[in-house]
């Protein structure tokens, strides 16, 4: 009995000493004044999230996890296999329409993401959207939606490569699968298409905060940079979302806190 009562007393030693010592936030004093009041905040240097003594100090935090991790990787690895066991590998999800057009994703043994396909008149199916391939030699990838021209002929594809939910969109066409040379930057992965089919409004988001706040508009065949400011939140309780009235003629655009919220629409005609 005693024998077993000084090894488990011994354990968490061991266990402590073969992990890593938990990193310790040094502590940076800042006096931070707002509405004539003054206060101090001694971590206030994580804020500086690319710098280097903050990296430093996630790559120490981040040994620690994987070695408790790593220790725990038996337990990991039964779980891991009794999820694999209840997801059946070749999913077939039901058909829904999108502009008249019937579209099913599916996923297939071996792969990490969906395809999409669409349904044919005949009942036969074309493949639509890999994801597969996307996601093909990328470090991360996320597809956070796609969205068709009215006329079925474009499809607007918003992806992130990185894993920051910093999407960019870009254009292929249905009848050939090329992509257009349109590319558009640091969005939030939300669009919608005017009823002309080459106008597209768009969210893009602070490239420090992420925080959606401005809806641009953009034409076809056109960069960037020359895209029109539409509606900007400067509040920055509010964020800003984008979507289409049932009717299809209007463009909505709104704003919310977690306590309010207000709506603009723009003709989707013009």
């Amino acid at each position: 009995m005693q024998k077993v009562l000084i090894s488990l007393l011994l354990f968490p030693i061991m266990v402590n000493a073969q992990n890593p010592i938990e990193p310790k936030a040094k502590k940076i004093e800042k006096q931070l004044t707002i509405h004539n009041h003054t206060r101090t905040d001694n971590y206030y240097w994580l804020n500086e999230r690319d710098s280097k003594d903050v990296l430093n100090y996630i790559k120490e935090e981040n040994k620690v996890s994987h070695a408790f991790f790593k220790s725990q990787k038996s337990v990991i690895d039964n779980l891991m296999k009794e999820f694999d066991n209840r997801i059946n590998p070749n999913e077939v999800y039901p058909p829904y329409k999108v502009n008249e057009i019937t579209y099913q994703d599916t996923y297939s043994e071996g792969d990490d993401y969906i395809k999409t396909h669409i349904i044919n008149l005949d009942g036969s199916k074309t493949l639509f959207i890999d994801e597969n391939v996307r996601a093909k030699k990328k470090s991360f990838y996320e597809l956070a939606d796609w969205n068709p021209s009215p006329n079925n002929e474009i499809v607007a594809m918003c992806e992130d490569f990185v894993g920051r939910r910093k999407y960019t969109i870009s254009f292929r066409k249905y009848a050939s699968n090329e992509f257009l040379v349109d590319k558009l930057e640091g969005t939030d992965g939300s669009m919608e298409w005017s009823n002309d089919n080459k106008t597209i409004y768009y969210v893009k988001i602070d490239p420090q905060t992420l925080r959606s706040f401005q809806v641009y508009k953009h034409t076809l065949g056109t960069t960037q940079d020359t895209d029109q400011l539409i509606f900007e939140e400067k509040d920055e309780r509010f964020e800003v979302g984008i979507g289409k009235a049932l009717n299809d003629q209007f463009v909505v655009i709104f704003t919310a806190s977690s306590t309010t919220s207000e709506y603009h629409l723009i003709d989707a005609n013009n």
